[in-house]
């Protein structure tokens, strides 16, 4: 009887220790994925920071070249016609730029 109950704590102890194990080993694979998880998130993130940054960077410097153009067409006394055309700014758009 008592070395029966001895295993049975043995046993006991043995299903604790591995249950314990187990769950240390979920807690530990979990942050890890997290923190993966975070930094895939981050490096993504910035990615379409950037990308959005350069093509808004482009946007603006094609807009400026557009009024650039269109001052120019209009020293020459070109018809809002013509920079309409050729630039493809708006009667109202053009009728804005000071030269």
């Amino acid at each position: 009887l008592e070395r029966e109950m001895q295993l049975r704590d043995y046993i006991y102890e043995v299903e604790y220790a591995k249950e314990k194990a187990e769950a240390e080993g979920l807690a530990k694979g979990l942050a890890k994925g997290m923190e993966k998880g975070m930094e895939k998130g981050m490096e993504k993130g910035m990615a379409k920071g950037i990308a959005k940054g350069i093509a808004k960077g482009m946007e603006k410097g094609m807009a400026k070249e557009k009024i650039e153009i269109a001052k120019k067409m209009k020293i020459k006394n070109k018809t809002v016609e013509e920079i309409m055309e050729f630039t493809g700014l708006t009667k109202e758009e053009i009728d804005k730029i000071e030269v």
